[in-house]
């Protein structure tokens, strides 16, 4: 149990600016260039660290969750 521990810790994944920008305009081409999520170009900006174009936003979240 302690070595799936130390796995996860060394293999968990960061939130940098680096991949924010890949996630980011992998969004753009998708949403404002219309391009398919599945498509050439969005995939060679993610499949490397398999990223997904998602974004996930908190707002409020605290208040649902304190109430």
């Amino acid at each position: 149990m302690e070595s799936d521990l130390l796995q996860c810790r060394l293999l968990s994944r960061s939130d940098t600016a680096h991949r924010h920008e890949k996630i980011m305009s992998a969004r753009k081409l998708i949403y404002e260039k219309h391009y398919a999520v599945d498509g050439m170009q969005v995939e060679e900006l993610l499949k490397d660290e398999s990223l997904v174009p998602t974004t996930v936003c908190h707002c409020g979240l605290y208040h649902v969750m304190s109430s």
